[in-house]
């Protein structure tokens, strides 16, 4: 049986602002449970400070200024042709089986 994947990217929040991975300020105990059960990724680097093409960089494998028409808040962004298919990271995934 394979395990249940599940992506989870928290906007404009960086590794040292949940309290399991170290800061003592912050309450965030729904963040630390999943810390706890699952993977964090505390060395990650983001393509754009912006929610949209950050996403659509992380899910294509492209760099924002290759997703043309993806911009925060467009919902034409689904209409945009990526040209041939790109090796995204869940495409591994998909092969061995997930939906």
């Amino acid at each position: 049986m394979r395990p249940n994947l599940l992506w989870i990217c928290t906007d404009q929040q960086r590794w040292d602002t949940i309290h399991s991975l170290g800061n003592p300020h912050i309450r965030t105990p729904h963040i630390d449970r999943l810390v706890r059960e699952g993977v964090a990724f505390t060395h990650a680097y983001c393509q754009s400070p912006i929610c949209t093409p950050s996403r659509a960089s992380f899910l294509t494998g492209l760099y924002p200024s290759s997703v043309h028409g993806c911009m925060n808040s467009n919902m034409d962004a689904l209409a945009v042709d990526l040209g041939p298919p790109q090796v995204v990271p869940f495409w591994p995934c998909r092969f061995s089986g997930w939906k």
